[in-house]
């Protein structure tokens, strides 16, 4: 188990995304959308996630979003759109069930639950902090959990 406090998330999620072999599923509150000026570090994830798409992994994103849609809402309808055009599914949970939830699950051989949601505040102003864990019966919880999630889960609006 590790903290990871702000920027060292960027660095561990960065390289445990490069070293994935099969899989990162990811649920977050917030996206930053690009072409909006984001942080490096925030790019440097979206990068890697994008090759770790390319390589032929399945990765999935859960974001939040609901109806009437409102700022955070629109800003991940954006990225939604521009993670699919490369490749990488998003959903919504249905119900308007706000999605708070950090956590990226990689390989489930690692699980990464914190605060940091991919956007320029978090990558430069916030103070955040997440937990890495290799705990096996915690990943195949979070594994599980997503997984349920997404079978109930919305495509993103247009």
């Amino acid at each position: 188990m590790d903290l990871l406090l702000d920027e060292k998330y960027h660095k561990v999620v960065s390289a445990l995304m490069e070293n994935a072999r099969s899989e990162i599923l990811i649920v977050s509150f917030l996206f930053g959308s690009p072409p909006k000026k984001l942080s490096d570090r925030v790019m440097k994830l979206y990068s890697t996630l994008i090759e770790a798409r390319n390589r032929g992994l399945i990765c999935r994103v859960i974001l939040n979003y609901t109806v009437p849609e409102n700022a955070v809402g629109a800003e991940n309808k954006t990225v939604s759109a521009w993670l699919s055009s490369n490749g990488i599914p998003c959903r919504y949970l249905p119900r308007n069930r706000v999605v708070h939830a950090k956590i990226v699950i990689i390989d489930g051989v690692s699980v990464i639950v914190g605060s940091h949601n991919w956007t320029r505040r978090a990558g430069e102003r916030n103070f955040e902090a997440s937990i890495l864990s290799d705990s096996k019966p915690v990943i195949e919880k979070a594994r599980e959990t997503f997984l349920n999630l997404w079978e109930d889960a919305c495509p993103m609006p247009n």
